[in-house]
């Protein structure tokens, strides 16, 4: 199986050196994804992967978004879908999709300017 990581890190970074290892003691092959070095493609070139695992963290930007729904418009399948992956993008909106649905959160309050949150 090809596994594909979408993530701004190389090689050497331990959690990517140790997926990889893992991958490899499973017969698996990993292939780093750079969200911002990758040029998706409508005649493909990235159809070789039968998984992708979307690991950008923080780095999550709008090209990284457009990458994921990408893939999954090519029919690859994603460990955490584009939907939960721009759902966390921001956390007041998570933590308002869990309040929504009744599933405990702590008590959240969005400030847009810093001069507010010193009256909150």
């Amino acid at each position: 199986m090809n596994i594909g990581i979408i993530t701004v890190r190389e090689h050497n970074f331990h959690p990517n050196r140790r997926l990889m290892e893992a991958a490899d003691a499973k017969g698996h092959r990993i292939t780093l994804v750079h969200p911002y070095r990758v040029w998706a493609g409508l005649g493909g070139g990235m159809e070789n992967l039968d998984v992708v695992l979307p690991r950008q963290g923080t780095t999550l930007g709008n090209a990284c978004l457009l990458l994921i729904h990408h893939f999954s418009m090519m029919g690859i399948p994603l460990v955490n879908n584009l939907n939960s992956i721009r759902s966390d993008k921001k956390q007041f909106f998570a933590l308002r999709t869990l309040s929504a649905a009744r599933i405990p959160a702590p008590d959240t309050v969005l400030v847009n300017v810093e001069a507010d949150a010193r009256t909150v």
